[in-house]
């Protein structure tokens, strides 16, 4: 902060309005991104010399864990002392390739929609030692595109079909009060037989409950189709089965 106050002074000009900490983790010196302590310092000084002290905006980049991309690697803590944060992903499963970038957290904001980006290539404006023009990778927004859709994986039979519709509101329900809550990349908790107990009603013939033949046949069924379903992949199983969740992407 010293320094960068230091320096514009000298130089007459003004304290910068942004500042880039690329990437988190090479900046935190010592300090261990997977604990919520070393975070906490590392915010603290974000917030007392270069928000509060420089009165900047700070932009950090930071790695997605490896496991789960949906979230920042390392302790939560740096989430949620975050105003925004924007997921960058490139999906190699299209061709040619998608950079999307994602708003993932919006403090005081309603979150905009996905913006699919083009990777290009531009001059830097000098030569290496070699004679050869030095190049870096920019993305750009191209408006005249969006992100292919990522649809829902195909279910057979109204057994399966009704296991799955049910898991999948249950899912984003849970999903939205998580966000509300400041949870964003905790996964829903969603126990296998509440799924299966609200399937069993949406399908047993009226005035046909528990202990009937027909209530025992549509869970016998019911069963089926969920084991159908996580053999597939459809359904994804934690816990010990007792949790589950849905296997697809949002559109």
């Amino acid at each position: 902060m010293d320094e960068i106050k230091d320096g514009c002074e000298e130089h007459g000009i003004e304290l910068p309005e942004a500042i880039g900490i690329d990437t988190l983790a090479r900046n935190m010196g010592p300090g261990n991104e997977n604990s919520s302590e070393d975070m906490g310092k590392f915010v603290a000084n974000i917030d007392d010399y270069l928000i509060k002290g420089l009165q900047s905006t700070v932009i950090t980049s930071h790695h997605s864990g490896k496991a789960d991309k949906s979230g920042g690697r390392g302790s939560s803590a740096f989430l949620g002392a975050v105003d925004v944060s924007y997921k960058v992903s490139k999906d190699g499963e299209v061709k040619p390739a998608e950079i999307t970038v994602e708003c993932t957290k919006s403090k005081d904001f309603e979150r905009p929609g996905k913006l699919l980006m083009d990777l290009k290539v531009v001059n830097l404006g000098y030569q290496d030692e070699d004679g050869d023009e030095v190049t870096g990778a920019t993305v750009h927004h191209d408006p005249t595109k969006t992100p292919a859709a990522k649809k829902r994986p195909e279910v057979n039979g109204k057994y399966q079909t009704a296991f799955f519709e049910v898991l999948v509101n249950f899912y984003e329900q849970k999903r939205k009060n998580l966000d509300y809550g400041g949870h964003y990349n905790q996964l829903p908790n969603i126990p296998c037989r509440e799924v299966k107990e609200e399937a069993k009603n949406r399908l047993a013939p009226f005035g046909h409950g528990p202990g009937s033949a027909k209530w025992d046949n549509t869970r016998k069924q019911l069963n089926q189709a969920y084991n159908t379903l996580v053999k597939n992949g459809i359904v994804k199983t934690r816990m010990n089965g007792e949790d589950i969740y849905p296997a697809y992407k949002e559109v």
